[in-house]
């Protein structure tokens, strides 16, 4: 893995199905592995690799809003109706597998927990740190 001109190495982007164009991008600094999720009211969410939950304009690509979770989002976020009859929106965040193994420092408040990163990603150890936890938002 090399970084794009530019130094971003992940992106989250529309496409137009009907041209095959792309109508919106952007640019994230790690790869993104996390699902994305489209509401019927034009919201997306996805996750990055450094921790933050994020929803945008499906339309437009504008955040409009990001959350730091802890660590990296691998997991497909969800939507749901609770019993309260609101809308709610859930996620997996948890970096593990290749992912901790290559981060560095697996835990970020642990200056002992330390690896080498890999040079395509040298910074995220202080970015993201091990997880396990579902976050649920209400919308």
């Amino acid at each position: 893995n090399r970084p794009a001109p530019g130094g971003y190495l992940g992106t989250f982007l529309a496409w137009d199905a009907a041209t095959g164009k792309k109508v919106w991008e952007n640019k994230e600094a790690f790869p993104n592995w996390s699902g994305a999720l489209v509401t019927a009211g034009d919201v997306a969410f996805y996750g990055t690799l450094d921790g933050y939950f994020k929803s945008v304009d499906a339309r437009t690509g504008k955040v409009l809003s990001k959350f730091k979770v802890g660590s990296g989002v691998v997991g497909n976020p969800i939507t749901y109706r609770g019993p309260d009859g609101k809308q709610y929106v859930a996620v997996y965040a948890g970096i593990g597998g290749d992912w901790l193994l290559i981060a560095g420092d697996t835990r970020s408040d642990d200056p002992t927990d330390v690896r080498a990163a890999p040079d395509f990603a040298k910074d995220i150890a202080g970015r993201t740190s091990q997880g396990g936890i579902i976050w649920i938002f209400g919308l």
